[in-house]
């Protein structure tokens, strides 16, 4: 994944909104991504957190 997608899932992180994923939401129409890819991206970019 492109480190330009992957900043605004660290963004939410960061912030600590584990809630509701904004970002994973644009990333997937932008990217075209299946929600097990963005899946596994959060739960890498969580366990840095």
């Amino acid at each position: 994944m492109p480190l330009s997608l992957a900043k605004p899932y660290i963004k939410q992180v960061k912030v600590g909104n584990f809630n509701h994923y904004p970002a994973k939401r644009l990333a997937m129409a932008e990217a075209r991504l299946t929600y097990r890819q963005c899946r596994r991206q959060l739960q890498r970019l969580h366990l840095k957190y």
